[in-house]
């Protein structure tokens, strides 16, 4: 009916966020108002979307990284950025970001461990 009158189709209806989403919308806003214990909870929460894209959780595991960096959790921190690089071994922080003191030399400790080769027993 719509269409008949104005001679255009009626607007799909607007798709709602995934759960996973919704979590990480969540924990990019905590992590932007600095609260970082909150962030990691809300990224955790949507890393376990196995239908989440691995974009999506490369940004997810990036930012639960900043955030542990953030509050001097370096071991947990790496462990994500060992996690982004199990799932891209190619990933590299930007520019701005492999510079920051927090997460920098993590991130550049983190890919060089897995780099290097196993050692001869």
């Amino acid at each position: 009916v719509e269409q008949r009158r104005t001679g255009q189709r009626p607007s799909a209806p607007a798709k709602l966020p995934s759960p996973s989403e919704t979590a990480s919308n969540d924990g990019m806003t905590a992590y932007q108002a600095g609260n970082y214990a909150k962030a990691i909870t809300n990224f955790k929460e949507a890393l376990t979307d196995k239908a989440m894209t691995v974009e999506n959780q490369i940004m997810a595991l990036k930012f639960t990284a900043f955030s542990y960096c953030l509050t001097q959790r370096v071991k947990q921190c790496r462990a994500e950025f060992a996690s982004i690089l199990r799932l891209d071994p190619k990933f590299e922080l930007s520019a701005a970001e492999i510079g920051h003191p927090n997460w920098g030399a993590a991130f550049r400790a983190e890919k060089a461990r897995l780099k290097s080769p196993p050692a001869k027993k």
